[in-house]
């Protein structure tokens, strides 16, 4: 009997999970946004509720000072300076984790934990920003190849987990 009771509550628990998921339907359509595009630096992508900007992309090599006594150890840093404007009518919070860096061999670059100062602006990081509000910053990431000939940016922009996936991808080879 207990078995039957386990099972007829997972069911119905399964069942009313399968209503809200099947029956909530997705508020942002992916098909409104054009993603099939490949996008350069200066360009601004429309998202749900942000418009970004990829302003600039700089790549500090192996030796590079950062000040006087410290250099860069690894191959190559690369600092992604882009604009984020909060166009929805609400307070939201862009992640800097929605940001990806890809090279020629299709490996997401890894985010540098340990970031300076060293491209112009203050870290991007993930900003909670007001209706209208912007903000300018740099993600930075490490680079173990130098190889710069395909370097691509890809912007995740979904809302919620039942939208549809609006990925955007801008090209920032040098």
């Amino acid at each position: 009997m207990k078995k039957v009771c386990n099972l007829l509550l997972f069911v119905l628990c399964g069942g009313f999970f399968m209503m809200f998921a099947l029956g909530s339907s997705s508020e942002v359509d992916s098909s409104d946004y054009n993603t099939d595009k490949i996008y350069s630096i200066g360009e601004t992508l429309d998202c749900p509720e942000f418009d970004i900007t990829i302003d600039k992309v700089e790549i500090k090599p192996q030796g590079t000072y950062i000040d006087s006594y410290q250099y860069i150890s690894d191959p190559e840093w690369i600092g992604v300076t882009l604009t984020v404007k909060n166009k929805s009518d609400e307070t939201a919070t862009f992640y800097g984790s929605d940001v990806d860096l890809i090279n020629a061999n299709g490996e997401v670059l890894e985010h540098s934990w340990l970031t300076y100062n060293i491209w112009g602006t203050e870290l991007l990081d993930s900003p909670e920003l007001i209706s209208g509000g912007s903000k300018t910053g740099y993600i930075q990431f490490s680079n173990n190849s130098t190889d710069n000939s395909n370097l691509t940016l890809q912007v995740n922009c979904n809302t919620s987990l039942f939208d549809d996936d609006i990925i955007y991808k801008v090209n920032v080879s040098q």
